[in-house]
């Protein structure tokens, strides 16, 4: 259950695999381009975070990358 506190979601679309958890949203592209998202600001998906929080894009990556692999 993604709707569930504390689980994630995957997703494949085109060149793209995203990662959704309860605050965040990850968006690696074929290539390397990253898109960070904060679902608890008003933002949403319209300011790109990737760039100012290289951490919390490198731990959604290394989550994703572990989920595909299973």
């Amino acid at each position: 259950n993604p709707q569930a506190k504390g689980h994630s979601a995957i997703a494949h679309r085109g060149n793209a695999r995203t990662i959704r958890t309860a605050t965040h949203r990850l968006i690696a592209h074929k290539g390397g381009h990253l898109e960070l998202y904060d679902h608890t600001t008003p933002e949403t998906e319209t300011k790109n975070l990737a760039t100012a929080q290289p951490d919390k894009a490198a731990a959604l990556l290394k989550q994703l990358q572990t989920r595909l692999a299973k």
